[in-house]
Protein backbone atom coordinates (compact mmCIF):
# COMPACT_ATOMS: atom_id res chain seq x y z
CA UNK A 1 0.00 0.00 0.00
CA UNK A 2 2.87 2.63 1.07
CA UNK A 3 4.53 1.66 -2.39
CA UNK A 4 1.17 2.18 -4.44
CA UNK A 5 0.81 5.77 -2.31
CA UNK A 6 4.62 6.82 -3.08
CA UNK A 7 4.01 5.88 -6.43
CA UNK A 8 0.81 7.90 -7.32
CA UNK A 9 2.90 10.81 -5.66
CA UNK A 10 5.88 10.30 -7.65
CA UNK A 11 3.70 10.35 -10.97
CA UNK A 12 1.69 13.34 -9.85
CA UNK A 13 5.11 15.66 -9.14
CA UNK A 14 6.27 14.67 -12.74
CA UNK A 15 2.46 15.28 -13.80
CA UNK A 16 2.76 18.90 -12.51
CA UNK A 17 6.58 19.53 -13.21
CA UNK A 18 5.70 18.60 -17.52
CA UNK A 19 1.80 18.33 -18.07
CA UNK A 20 0.78 15.72 -20.48
CA UNK A 21 0.49 17.21 -24.04
CA UNK A 22 1.29 20.79 -23.01
CA UNK A 23 3.31 21.50 -26.46
CA UNK A 24 1.54 20.57 -29.75
CA UNK A 25 4.10 20.10 -32.53
CA UNK A 26 1.94 20.56 -35.43
CA UNK A 27 0.44 24.35 -34.45
CA UNK A 28 3.87 25.06 -32.19
CA UNK A 29 6.16 24.35 -35.01
CA UNK A 30 5.89 25.89 -38.66
CA UNK A 31 8.75 27.48 -41.30
CA UNK A 32 10.52 30.81 -41.64
CA UNK A 33 11.68 32.41 -44.51
CA UNK A 34 14.04 35.33 -44.73
CA UNK A 35 13.43 37.89 -47.40
CA UNK A 36 15.82 40.40 -48.37
CA UNK A 37 15.36 43.89 -46.64
CA UNK A 38 12.05 42.84 -45.46
CA UNK A 39 10.41 41.02 -42.05
CA UNK A 40 10.51 37.48 -42.11
CA UNK A 41 7.57 35.14 -43.64
CA UNK A 42 6.55 32.46 -41.27
CA UNK A 43 3.81 29.84 -42.09
CA UNK A 44 2.38 27.56 -38.92
CA UNK A 45 -0.80 25.38 -38.58
CA UNK A 46 -1.97 27.93 -35.76
CA UNK A 47 -4.06 30.71 -36.54
CA UNK A 48 -4.12 32.46 -32.88
CA UNK A 49 -1.23 34.19 -32.82
CA UNK A 50 -1.13 37.67 -32.12
CA UNK A 51 1.31 40.63 -32.44
CA UNK A 52 4.56 40.73 -30.53
CA UNK A 53 4.04 36.80 -29.84
CA UNK A 54 7.35 35.24 -29.43
CA UNK A 55 8.99 32.84 -31.80
CA UNK A 56 12.12 31.39 -31.46
CA UNK A 57 13.83 30.39 -34.90
CA UNK A 58 16.24 27.57 -35.44
CA UNK A 59 18.29 28.65 -37.99
CA UNK A 60 19.19 25.08 -39.92
CA UNK A 61 22.37 26.43 -41.10
CA UNK A 62 25.85 24.34 -40.21
CA UNK A 63 25.97 25.30 -37.20
CA UNK A 64 23.12 26.22 -36.38
CA UNK A 65 21.36 28.87 -34.47
CA UNK A 66 18.99 29.98 -32.39
CA UNK A 67 17.35 33.78 -33.13
CA UNK A 68 14.46 35.43 -30.89
CA UNK A 69 11.62 36.91 -33.34
CA UNK A 70 8.23 38.59 -32.59
CA UNK A 71 5.17 38.46 -34.39
CA UNK A 72 4.62 41.42 -36.56
CA UNK A 73 1.35 40.52 -37.91
CA UNK A 74 -1.07 38.12 -39.45
CA UNK A 75 -1.65 38.40 -43.17
CA UNK A 76 -4.71 37.39 -44.73
CA UNK A 77 -2.71 35.77 -47.36
CA UNK A 78 0.52 33.76 -48.20
CA UNK A 79 4.11 35.36 -48.16
CA UNK A 80 5.39 32.10 -48.66
CA UNK A 81 7.15 31.04 -51.38
CA UNK A 82 6.37 27.37 -50.50
CA UNK A 83 3.51 26.36 -53.47
CA UNK A 84 2.49 23.25 -51.00
CA UNK A 85 1.21 25.43 -48.53
CA UNK A 86 -1.73 23.76 -47.01
CA UNK A 87 -5.49 25.19 -46.90
CA UNK A 88 -4.69 25.03 -42.75
CA UNK A 89 -1.68 27.27 -42.79
CA UNK A 90 -1.51 30.50 -41.44
CA UNK A 91 0.86 33.34 -42.44
CA UNK A 92 2.16 35.98 -40.06
CA UNK A 93 5.21 38.36 -40.68
CA UNK A 94 8.07 38.41 -38.27
CA UNK A 95 10.44 41.05 -36.81
CA UNK A 96 13.59 39.68 -36.23
CA UNK A 97 15.51 40.74 -32.76
CA UNK A 98 19.06 39.98 -35.02
CA UNK A 99 19.54 41.18 -38.19
CA UNK A 100 22.05 38.59 -38.80
CA UNK A 101 18.55 35.69 -39.26
CA UNK A 102 17.26 38.19 -42.39
CA UNK A 103 19.39 35.94 -44.69
CA UNK A 104 19.16 32.89 -43.40
CA UNK A 105 17.98 29.77 -44.98
CA UNK A 106 14.47 28.13 -44.98
CA UNK A 107 13.98 27.70 -40.47
CA UNK A 108 11.83 26.45 -38.24
CA UNK A 109 9.75 28.55 -36.05
CA UNK A 110 9.11 27.34 -32.65
CA UNK A 111 5.24 29.46 -31.55
CA UNK A 112 4.59 29.90 -28.14
CA UNK A 113 6.81 27.95 -26.42
CA UNK A 114 8.62 29.31 -23.34
CA UNK A 115 11.08 26.94 -21.85
CA UNK A 116 14.89 26.84 -22.63
CA UNK A 117 17.10 25.80 -25.94
CA UNK A 118 20.14 24.66 -25.86
CA UNK A 119 23.05 25.38 -28.12
CA UNK A 120 25.65 22.44 -28.26
CA UNK A 121 28.29 21.27 -30.95
CA UNK A 122 26.63 23.10 -33.28
CA UNK A 123 23.11 21.76 -33.02
CA UNK A 124 19.97 23.42 -31.37
CA UNK A 125 18.06 21.28 -28.53
CA UNK A 126 15.20 21.95 -26.73
CA UNK A 127 12.68 19.59 -24.58
CA UNK A 128 9.96 21.13 -26.12
CA UNK A 129 7.05 18.36 -24.58
CA UNK A 130 8.21 18.30 -21.41
CA UNK A 131 9.56 14.95 -21.39
CA UNK A 132 12.76 14.78 -20.37
CA UNK A 133 13.96 14.30 -24.04
CA UNK A 134 15.75 16.79 -26.02
CA UNK A 135 14.14 17.53 -29.56
CA UNK A 136 16.46 18.07 -32.50
CA UNK A 137 15.80 20.21 -35.68
CA UNK A 138 16.87 18.69 -39.22
CA UNK A 139 17.02 19.78 -42.93
CA UNK A 140 17.97 17.63 -45.86
CA UNK A 141 16.97 17.44 -49.39
CA UNK A 142 15.19 15.36 -51.87
CA UNK A 143 15.38 16.04 -54.95
CA UNK A 144 13.18 19.19 -55.70
CA UNK A 145 12.68 20.45 -52.26
CA UNK A 146 13.44 20.22 -48.18
CA UNK A 147 12.03 17.68 -45.09
CA UNK A 148 12.61 19.91 -42.10
CA UNK A 149 11.80 17.50 -39.33
CA UNK A 150 12.10 17.62 -35.45
CA UNK A 151 12.87 14.33 -33.77
CA UNK A 152 12.43 13.45 -29.87
CA UNK A 153 15.88 12.88 -29.21
CA UNK A 154 18.59 12.63 -31.84
CA UNK A 155 18.15 12.65 -35.92
CA UNK A 156 17.33 9.52 -37.54
CA UNK A 157 17.36 7.53 -34.05
CA UNK A 158 14.41 8.81 -32.59
CA UNK A 159 10.65 9.09 -32.89
CA UNK A 160 10.13 11.72 -35.79
CA UNK A 161 7.49 14.01 -34.21
CA UNK A 162 7.11 17.24 -36.52
CA UNK A 163 7.26 16.75 -40.53
CA UNK A 164 6.94 19.50 -43.36
CA UNK A 165 8.21 19.55 -47.34
CA UNK A 166 9.43 22.96 -48.60
CA UNK A 167 9.35 22.86 -52.00
CA UNK A 168 12.56 25.09 -53.77
CA UNK A 169 11.52 24.50 -57.25
CA UNK A 170 15.01 23.31 -58.87
CA UNK A 171 16.58 20.08 -58.62
CA UNK A 172 19.32 20.08 -55.52
CA UNK A 173 21.57 16.60 -54.63
CA UNK A 174 18.99 14.39 -52.48
CA UNK A 175 20.73 14.40 -48.83
CA UNK A 176 17.98 12.28 -46.50
CA UNK A 177 17.20 9.17 -45.67
CA UNK A 178 13.74 7.40 -45.73
CA UNK A 179 13.64 8.33 -42.10
CA UNK A 180 13.22 11.89 -43.06
CA UNK A 181 10.16 11.84 -45.10
CA UNK A 182 8.28 8.65 -44.73
CA UNK A 183 5.13 8.21 -42.94
CA UNK A 184 6.20 5.59 -40.66
CA UNK A 185 8.45 7.11 -38.46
Amino acid sequence: MTFFVFSSLIGLLRYLAHPANSFDYQTQIGIVEFFPEAAACMTIQNGSLKAADSVHIVVLDEPQTLEIAKVQKKLPKSCSRNPNAGPSDAFYLLDSQSKSATAGPVSLAIAKFSGQFRVQGGLVRADLAGNGSMNSFHSCTSSEGLHLTVWDGAHGTSTRKWHSYYYLGYDVEPTCSEKDYSDQR
